[in-house]
This record gives C-alpha cells, structure tokens and sequence, in this order.
C-alpha cells in the first residue's frame, strides 16, 4: 500500500517512478546485433601516422650513417634504436600521451562500479554480482572532451566510433549474445574529467580470478586479458571487495609481479562499520609488509560509492583524490610533444655526459705527461710524447663527437616537433570523420506499434519507454500492442515486465491487457497473458461480456 501511495505521489507531482519506465537494452534486438556487428567489422578508419613520421626516421637514418663515417663509439650501443622507439611509441598511443592505470583485482571487487563513480559516469561501465567485463575498457580522461565519447578498435586495429549502448554488450551475461571480444580489442571511452584526473587514462580490466578457462568468443582468458592491460600500466588501483576483509594469496600473487606504484583499494567499505574498515587496513598494512616488501603499495585506501561519489577513508587521513594527484605526480603525465622531446634530450644528454667524463679524464691524463716529460729525455721522452699525442687525439675525437652530438640533436629536436605535431592533426581528422552506427530516430512508440515495426517497437526502449503514457485513443503501449494483434510485441512486453500491475492496470478506456485482447477476439494473446498471470479475469470485466464488445457487426451494418 505504501509503495502504490508513493507511485501516485510521484504521478500527482509529474514525476515517473522508475518502474513506469520499461528500459531495454537495444541490442537484444537481433537486427540492431547485426548492424552493430556489421559496423564494427567495415570500419575503415585507421590511424596512420607514417606520413608524419617518415621524414624523422630518413634523417635519423643519414645521422647514424654519418656517426659510423667519422667511427664514432656511443655509450649506448642501441642509440639511434632508442631514439626511433621515442617516435614509434608515439605512433602506438595514437598521438595522446597520458599516465595509464589499470584498475584490477578479482571479480565482483567492485571495480566497475568504482570507476564510474570516480570518472562520473553513472552507471555507463556495466557492473553486477556476475564477471561482467570481457573486453579491456579504456576510460582516457581527455583535456578537451566535452562530452562521453566511445570508439573501438576492430580485429584489423580500424577504429571505429560506437554508441554508449555497447557498453552493456561486454559482459560475459550479455543477453544481447554478441560476442564482441570476436570481433573488437579494445574499448576507449573519451570523458571531460576534473583537473587532478585530466591525462590519466584507466583500463577497467576483467576479473582476474573468474576462470581459468578461456572465452569461447576470444580463445583468451579474463586473466590474460587483465595481466596484458596491467603490463602496459603506469600505475595499478587494485580493487579488494570490503566483505572479504582481507589480501588473499592469490591477489598476493598477482602483486608480485608488479614494478609500478599501486593502490590497494578496499572497496564497498559503506558494508563495514568505521571500526572495522581501520582495523582491515591496519592488516592489510602488516601482511603487506611481510609478503611483498620489496614493493609496498603506494597507498591502501577503503572506499564506497554507495551515494554515486566516491567517500574514501586512509590511516593518514588523505583524501583518495590527494592520492591520485601525487601519484600522478611521481608517475608523471607529460604533453606529447614535451615527452617525446625529454626522452630525446635525455639520450643526448647521457651521451654528452659519459663524452664529458672521458674528456676530463683524458685532460688529467694529458697534464700529467706533461709534468713527466719534463722530467725525462731521450727514448722515454718520445714514448710520452707518443702517448701524450694519443690523448689529445681522443680528447679531440670526444670534442668533435660532443659539438657534432648537439649539431644534430638540434635537427632531431626539430623533427620530432614536426612529427608529433602532424600526428596530433591527423589523429583528430581520423577521429573527426569517424562514421556514426544509423539507428532508428523515431522513438515514439505508438507510432511503432500502429505501423507494426518490430525494429522501431524494440528501439524505443533503448531510451526508456513511459509504460503509464497514454496515446490519443487512450491507450497505454501494453494495451495498445495489444489492440494492433502483435503477439511478438506483447511478448517482448510480457517478458520485460517492470511491474504485474502493467498487465492488469487500466488504460485510459478503462480496459486492461486482456480485457482489450478478449474484446478483440485474440486467443492467442489472451493465452499468453494467462500464461503470464493467471489472475488476470480476477481484475476483469467478465469475460462473455467483453467478448461480445467487438463492435464490428452493428459498424459494417451501415453497408448492407
């Protein structure tokens, strides 16, 4: 009785409660799985930076050539293979550099959740009590989005641009039954976040420990899936349900193997009084110490997302936000161009260095068999004058190597300037023209259901359907799908059912579900709605009366 007084309250005050609202995933749709497949796998926008990267390689190229004219040594033997990684690197992340952190840890941790409430995405990541996440997500927390974007990357590395709606695809309990790790890798989302977060990219990775065996859509399993994204991470958050109170040796074993700062994160903490939540951290602390010393976590953190917002406690009193910014600032995140740059300067600059330490080595030397030729004469004279020769020779070839090294940094520098900044053009062009997956546009779902569209019908509730709305004739969309003989919309409606009442509540003729197919003559519909709630003639008309309601015969009278 309370809740029927608080749905009315909600009515008389022009709000919906949420079970009026039937919202269904789009993609249950058998033809809108097939367009999304089909979308997917023809994507034909790649990201080919070799156009802007081509001049850079051809000159490090005659560099190099000139380097090993003159026989000049390098301290780092892989010099010039370190420098063309710099723009290769480049190439890889699609021209956007930021501070990667996986989130991981065991299914059910909690890590979807957490991530949509840290990012404010509401409910976008699908989260439940089941291992959801199959594909690894990338949620990059771009400086100059102004709004959620999504695009994949297909089994050919095209990119292609999505809707939100794909999100709910990439559990392992889809109902939707499209496998998408068959055909898609990867997963961006591109979000407008808040200053400590810009330029941090997280991956929500699978639960480690769901099973050992690998998914039948992609051969691979949710381990694999989340040990490749955690390798590839500047930083790891690493989600442990509340509930389980405690590090367990598996999760011990995965911390093993990280060389990256990491965050233990005790998520759902709103389950455990204040007490208890300090008393597990303190523990945590402890067994951290004892098994993994070498590589303690940068913090351990017992968060909730309860209210939608994040509420995290520490033993230190830090807020978790205070946390990501210094961990931000220890990883560091750099402008591409400033990045690929410093890794330029640093390897010139370690060669110069050990060149320098050779010059002044050389010096000492060289000073010294001075003061000792002035000490001796004839044949050990011309064998110091020998060896001084020798020195000041090498000095001279470490001076030449040093002013060549900085000739040539310059002209490097100037070209990788050239090519991240064309790459940063052409990333946004590609990304810019990305072609949109159609759907239909008509929502209004009385119209669907009058031109008997099953497409358009299903489409409808990818927004949310108003299930108490009324059209001109007065009907709601559950009487009038039945009123138009469509048993598969009535089906669809009947396994969606948000609520009993919606089969036995009344339109605005007065007539429910099956009072509307019995005075139609329907059977079959009268049958499935039996079937649904067998008390349905309870809450009727009788039934001979409505039968004989069909108003057909005195109508085609005016005929005869």
């Amino acid at each position: 009785m309370k809740l029927d007084n608080l749905k009315q309250q909600y009515k008389n005050t022009g709000r919906k409660s949420t079970s009026d609202i039937l919202k269904v995933d789009r993609y249950e749709n058998p033809q809108e799985a097939l367009n999304l497949v089909a979308h997917i796998c023809t994507a034909a926008a790649d990201i080919d930076l070799s156009g802007c990267t081509e001049s850079f390689y051809n000159m490090l190229g005659k560099i190099q050539d000139l380097f090993e004219e003159k026989n000049f040594t390098f301290a780092n033997k892989d010099f010039f293979e370190d420098c063309e990684n710099v723009v290769a690197d480049m190439e890889d992340s699609d021209a956007r550099m930021t501070l990667t952190i996986g989130v991981a840890g065991g299914y059910s941790s909690g890590k979807s959740s957490f991530l949509n409430a840290l990012t404010n995405l509401g409910d976008l990541l699908p989260t439940g009590i089941d291992p959801v996440s199959i594909v690894n997500t990338e949620i990059n927390c771009n400086p100059d989005a102004t709004q959620i974007s999504v695009r994949g990357c297909n089994i050919k590395n095209d990119i292609v641009l999505l809707d939100k709606e794909i999100l709910g695809c990439i559990k392992h309990s889809s109902k939707t039954k499209v496998f998408l790790t068959s055909v898609l890798n990867k997963l961006t989302l591109d979000i407008p976040a808040p200053d400590y977060l810009c330029n941090v990219c997280f991956i929500d990775t699978p639960g480690y420990n769901n099973s050992s065996a690998a998914n039948k859509e992609n051969g691979v399993t949710d381990k694999d899936t989340a040990l490749e994204a955690v390798k590839r991470a500047d930083a790891v958050l690493w989600c442990i349900d509340s509930e389980i109170s405690t590090i367990t040796d598996t999760d011990f074993q995965m911390l093993k193997t990280l060389d990256v700062p990491y965050i233990i994160i005790f998520t759902k903490s709103d389950k455990k009084s204040k007490d208890e939540i300090l008393h597990i951290m303190r523990e945590a602390e402890k067994v951290c110490k004892k098994n993994i010393a070498s590589n303690l976590p940068y913090a351990i953190v017992a968060a909730t997302c309860a209210s939608g917002k994040i509420e995290s406690t520490t033993l230190d009193g830090k807020d978790l936000s205070q946390i990501l910014r210094q961990l931000k600032k220890k990883c560091g995140t750099h402008d591409l161009l400033q990045y690929c740059c410093n890794r330029i300067e640093d390897l010139f600059t370690a060669e110069i260095l050990v060149s320098e330490v050779k010059i002044n080595a050389n010096e000492r030397l060289r000073q010294k068999l001075i003061e000792k030729k002035k000490r001796v004469n004839g044949e050990e004279l011309e064998e110091l004058e020998d060896e001084t020769d020798q020195v000041r020779s090498t000095i001279k070839t470490e001076k030449d190597f040093c002013h060549l090294l900085n000739e040539k940094k310059t002209l490097i520098l100037q070209e990788v300037k050239v090519a991240c900044t064309e790459s940063l053009k052409v990333v946004k062009r590609v990304l810019g023209t990305l072609q949109h997956l159609d759907h239909t546009e008509d929502k209004d779902i009385f119209s669907a259901i009058s031109a008997d569209n099953m497409g358009r019908f299903l489409a409808c509730f990818s927004t949310g359907v108003d299930m108490t709305s009324l059209n001109r004739d007065k009907y709601t969309p559950m009487t009038a799908a039945v009123a138009s003989g469509n048993n598969e919309m009535v089906k669809f409606l009947i396994e969606h059912n948000v609520g009993i009442d919606i089969l036995r509540e009344k339109d605005g003729r007065g007539y429910n579900a099956f009072e509307t197919a019995v005075m139609n003559h329907y059977k079959d519909i009268c049958s499935l709605l039996l079937n649904a709630d067998p008390q349905l003639p309870r809450f009727s008309r009788p039934v001979v009366e409505l039968s004989r309601m069909n108003n057909f015969e005195q109508w085609i009278k005016q005929y005869s």
